[in-house]
């Protein structure tokens, strides 16, 4: 069930009304047909339960639906930027993924040291870095 409940998560960001490139007007079509119902919660809890699923033993499935939301919402961004995350993190579960897919090894990265420095009291909206 919780394999189940991740891939749900990510499946959900990945669809079409999550598109960054989607008009004002399509959001607002999306609002009123309740197609965001479940966006707090998907994007909230999608890191949290990834991190649950790579303590399973299987979890190739989820590699699949990993690598399809990296590519969909997570594609570009600087080297640098990527680098100092990735040093900065000392998650091995996600760091076994770098042979398998590094797209996804980067994202989860990322991910963790951005909850981190939320979770840290350092972060500051006003902090371009």
């Amino acid at each position: 069930m919780l394999l189940q409940l991740t891939k749900f998560c990510l499946e959900y960001l990945c669809e079409g009304h999550h598109n960054p490139d989607i008009s004002s007007d399509e959001v607002e079509e999306g609002i009123l047909c309740g197609f965001y119902r479940m966006h707090s919660y998907a994007e909230d809890t999608w890191y949290p339960l990834v991190e649950q699923c790579l303590g399973l033993e299987e979890h190739d499935d989820l590699l699949e639906t990993l690598e399809e939301f990296a590519t969909k919402r997570f594609s570009g961004g600087s080297d640098e930027e990527e680098e100092g995350l990735s040093s900065s993190s000392n998650n091995s579960e996600v760091e076994h993924l770098k042979e398998k897919s590094p797209s996804v090894c980067q994202l989860l990265l990322n991910a963790a040291e951005f909850r981190r420095r939320c979770g840290s009291g350092t972060f500051q909206i006003s902090d371009r870095k």
